[in-house]
């Protein structure tokens, strides 16, 4: 069987799915595109998406000639929201059915613990092998993959004003769709703290101080960032980095910017690029 396997929105996780597909004897094809191709592929069907989602569909449209299934990732566990603001997070197969007419696609959990990752694993590896012996080696094969060392961020550089960069994952684990913004923060002396680079428990158990409603894990997690690093002296200010064409990503933004008490700005960011003036008026307002 040759599984098509997505390597956008949750590329570090995907790692861990690209090792243990191959481990149960099956074929893993991967998108041949560039970034650049795949996402104008994705934007041709669907141009009014977010760029990520752009990315993701090019690289499924990519792969539906030379793969017998397609696994892409739910960003979200919980598939049975009564109010789903964001489908493509919880729902990428009813989504890719409905929209494109995608047929036999599958789910990969890749957000959560390894709890919740290992179910989904043993659930697609015996749908597709039917051996429960082979699934249990290619688990204990590729576990280790999971495993991230915790990073305590580095808060102060000479210099240097930190700030807080909020933004999806999906977002800030693809290089491809921020442009060149870690330069420009670089250039102009901004030292960011990146919201997925925290450890999501510690996020999550802050969220609630937020006093925000929210539904999706992937928020909560943003929310309980910036609760965790606000109040610290050196958090000088808040960026909120939204891909362009991600209408619900903006209002959460705006959700976040209204609860802030430090200096903010809202950056909708694009592979071609981003507001650069607004990016050096924030720079300068933090650093004053």
């Amino acid at each position: 069987m040759k599984i098509g396997l997505l390597k956008t929105l949750a590329p570090q996780t995907m790692i861990f799915w690209e090792h243990f597909i191959k481990e149960l004897g099956l074929e893993v094809i991967l998108p041949e595109l560039s970034n650049l191709e795949a996402m104008e592929l994705g934007a041709g069907s669907l141009p009014e998406e977010a760029s990520f989602i752009q990315l993701m569909v090019g690289q499924a449209l990519e792969l539906v000639e030379r793969s017998q299934v397609i696994a892409v990732p739910q960003l979200e566990l919980d598939n049975d929201l009564q109010d789903n603001p964001q489908p493509w997070l919880i729902d990428p197969v009813g989504v890719l059915a409905r929209r494109l007419s995608m047929g036999n696609v599958t789910a990969l959990t890749v957000y959560g613990d390894a709890e919740e990752v290992r179910k989904s694993a043993f659930a697609v590896g015996n749908k597709w092998t039917h051996s429960p012996a082979v699934v249990k080696r290619a688990w204990e094969k590729s576990a280790h993959l999971l495993k991230r060392p915790n990073l305590v961020p580095q808060m102060m550089l000479a210099d240097q004003a930190n700030v807080l960069v909020i933004a999806a994952p999906m977002l800030l684990e693809e290089g491809f769709l921020l442009a060149n913004l870690p330069q420009v923060l670089q250039d102009t002396h901004l030292h960011p703290t990146y919201s997925h680079s925290l450890e999501r428990k510690v996020c999550l158990d802050f969220y609630p101080r937020t006093k925000l409603e929210l539904s999706l894990d992937l928020e909560r997690a943003q929310a309980g960032a910036q609760a965790l690093l606000e109040g610290k002296a050196a958090t000088k200010g808040i960026l909120y980095v939204v891909a362009q064409g991600d209408a619900a990503g903006l209002m959460f933004a705006r959700k976040l910017q209204r609860i802030a008490r430090k200096p903010t700005l809202i950056l909708p960011v694009h592979p071609d690029g981003f507001d650069t003036a607004a990016l050096e008026q924030f720079a300068s307002s933090v650093r004053v």
